[in-house]
């Protein structure tokens, strides 16, 4: 009854629903430590979404924009799911069903709210910044964190249990906006070097070694779309001097964990970091097809809806996920999109970006907007993060920050 009357509450308000589903989001790993329960918070913020859409459309007669690519892939991907849910006969209930919708189509339920929600402008960029700052409170989290010698996956501030890879994506986004939205975003001059070196830091202590790659990557692109000139080159002198020192600094502290040492030792990690029983972010494919992926059906259209899912809880366990668990198809985004989507499915899903990209690559070229760079750098963290891990199907909190940015930034309508 309590959880009903609160419910009721945060619905009946859309701005009230708006604050409290980002924040929610974004604590439910956290809380989620104190009591299990917590972590299905973003699942009833879904279903609360959901009916506020409905409500829209058919009780208040709102007109509901949806950008039609985004529409129809998406209805295409769910007729793949289903069509190959009952063509390949897995066991099933409606509970895993709905749980499996509303965890693989939760970009698309954010996507319709925050384009059609009646919030002023005012509570989006007061959240927008307060998002700013809770980044920020990370860090002094983080640095107990290490002097307590918590476990170095477990190194995530807020972010609960093996929230590294989460934690260092979201900084990523957010390291986007202070470059590019600084005059908005934050004042403080030069604050985007003092950002830079706080997450080299954080990659230091939390044996994040795509940090020392992606954070360099991420901001001399973002500087040389925002600016393209000497400040480019200086930034680059200045911010390899900073992964020098950093990496340095890494390795003293983790010896046996220098992947760059040999192009040869890079490889092989990405391909056998986590034994060859196991798929590993590349040369996963033949691993797939010897096991699970046993028909060309499979290969091209997938297990369907619901059957990669990995529960602890017997009713939310996929067949798929039960019968292979040892492959721990739910580490990476593309060997878990591959087997239940297939190849067909996994190509429409990633279309998504690849269509929001290349609608704000030509938007940069007409305008040069921020707005665009903003996007265009979103995606592809977002697109590398897809190879890196599961986030992007799995973390609510990322789901959320991205289709956040992306529909502020008007990324995907014009």
């Amino acid at each position: 009854m309590i959880i009903s009357f609160i419910g009721i509450y945060v619905y009946i308000n859309e701005t009230r629903l708006f604050i409290i589903t980002i924040w929610l989001v974004l604590l439910s790993p956290k809380l989620a430590e104190i009591n299990g329960i917590f972590a299905y918070i973003p699942y009833a913020l879904y279903i609360l979404l959901i009916i506020k859409i409905f409500e829209k459309k058919f009780i208040a007669k709102e007109k509901i924009f949806i950008n039609k690519y985004l529409g129809f892939t998406t209805l295409g991907l769910l007729l793949i799911n289903a069509v190959s849910l009952i063509y390949n006969n897995y066991d099933t209930n409606i509970i895993l069903l709905t749980f499996t919708f509303l965890k693989k189509f939760s970009y698309i339920i954010f996507y319709i709210f925050f384009t059609n929600m009646n919030v002023e402008k005012k509570y989006i960029n007061i959240n927008m910044k307060l998002i700013l700052v809770y980044s920020l409170i990370q860090f002094p989290l983080i640095i107990f964190q290490f002097i307590s010698n918590t476990n170095r996956d477990n190194i995530s501030g807020l972010f609960g249990k093996s929230g590294t890879g989460i934690l260092i994506q979201i900084f990523l986004y957010i390291l986007v906006l202070i470059i590019v939205n600084k005059e908005n975003f934050i004042k403080i001059k030069n604050f985007q070097f003092v950002f830079v070196s706080l997450l080299l830091m954080y990659s230091a202590l939390a044996e994040v070694k795509i940090g020392f790659i992606l954070i360099p990557l991420i901001y001399l692109m973002t500087i040389f779309l925002k600016k393209g000139s000497f400040r480019t080159i200086l930034a680059i002198l200045i911010i390899g001097l900073l992964i020098s020192v950093s990496y340095k600094s890494f390795i003293e502290f983790y010896p046996d964990q220098n992947l760059f040492g040999s192009s040869e030792e890079f490889v092989d990690y990405a391909k056998n970091a986590y034994g060859v029983d196991s798929v590993n972010r590349f040369g996963f494919m033949n691993l797939l097809k010897s096991t699970v992926l046993t028909n060309k059906f499979k290969i091209y259209f997938g297990t369907g809806l619901g059957t990669t899912n990995p529960s602890n809880i017997n009713v939310l366990a996929g067949a798929v996920a039960i019968e292979y668990d040892y492959l721990n198809l739910h580490f990476f985004t593309l060997p878990l999109n591959i087997v239940e989507n297939g190849i067909i499915g996994t190509i429409m899903w990633i279309s998504i970006y690849i269509y929001i990209l290349a609608k704000n690559v030509y938007m940069y070229f007409k305008k040069r907007t921020d707005k665009s760079i903003i996007n265009i750098m979103s995606i592809i963290i977002t697109v590398i993060f897809i190879i890196y891990n599961s986030s992007i199907i799995s973390s609510s909190i990322i789901i959320l920050i991205l289709w956040l940015i992306l529909v502020v930034n008007n990324g995907i309508d014009d």
